[in-house]
């Protein structure tokens, strides 16, 4: 009588746990279980303070379009005078995508122009903010999709120093979508 008892409660329930089963499988394959959807964004770097941080994915209608664009607000927290040098070279996009180009600037301005700074020569004071734009070299991404952004070296030069220095800035977020009507997230 047991097996007969434990034979039909599998078949019972059995049938109920395969379609709980499915429709969980059915939400992870659509993306509705992705936990990075709900993951904070994050900035991380030492030496320096991480004010804000955006990803985002142009669509204004230029040359550009689908390439992703990062801007990240920096404040140095170093007690001493530092240059930036040029992380071009040293900044992935996804973990394979090369940047094309990276500027510093005056926060909140456009990086091309009158606000940019020269790498290398500016020199920037302890709590001095700046702005770093870099962008994808390839149109990759979509919008709504999250993105991890590595600058593996990111080097300055402390002032009176003969030495170069280096950390990791590391930003992790979702893709906005810039378009001409909305040039910032």
């Amino acid at each position: 009588m047991r097996g007969q008892a434990a034979m039909e409660f599998t078949m019972t329930y059995g049938w109920a746990i395969l379609v709980v089963l499915v429709a969980i499988g059915t939400m992870g394959y659509f993306g509705v279980l992705s936990p990075g959807k709900y993951l904070p964004d994050a900035c991380i770097i030492s030496g320096f303070q991480c004010e804000d941080a955006e990803l985002a994915l142009l669509a204004r209608g230029d040359a550009n379009d689908g390439k992703v664009a990062l801007h990240v607000v920096l404040q140095n927290a170093m007690e001493e005078n530092i240059k930036i040098n040029d992380p071009t070279a040293s900044t992935v996009f996804d973990d394979n995508e090369p940047a094309d180009w990276c500027l510093i600037c005056v926060p909140g301005t456009d990086c091309l122009g009158p606000n940019a700074y020269t790498f290398g020569t500016t020199i920037f004071k302890p709590g001095d903010r700046f702005e770093l734009g870099c962008m994808s070299e390839n149109g990759f991404a979509i919008a709504d999709q999250r993105l991890n952004v590595r600058v593996e070296e990111f080097s300055y030069t402390k002032i009176g120093k003969p030495f170069v220095s280096t950390t990791n800035l590391e930003v992790k977020s979702t893709l906005c979508e810039l378009t001409t009507a909305a040039p910032r997230c």
